[in-house]
């Protein structure tokens, strides 16, 4: 939700559809990493498209979607 509505207020300020929110996932997915002293983070980007036309619930819908699809393909 919060994401949601960080790239809602960002549309609404700089006027375009197309609004990229990078966020930071662990990069600990392997179990041989899990023991490893360091710092492995990898940065996934969010990008939505903002139509006028949808609603807020909408919104969030496509964006669980696109969450969802960009922490399965962040290797």
């Amino acid at each position: 939700v919060l994401v949601a509505a960080c790239q809602l207020l960002l549309h609404r300020w700089s006027g375009q559809d197309d609004i990229a929110v990078g966020t930071a996932v662990a990069g600990r997915d392997h179990p041989g990493l899990e023991h490893l002293v360091g710092l492995f983070v990898n940065t996934v980007v969010l990008r939505s498209r903002i139509d006028g036309g949808r609603t807020f619930a909408e919104f969030l819908d496509q964006l669980r979607e696109t969450v969802h699809g960009a922490f399965d393909h962040q290797d």
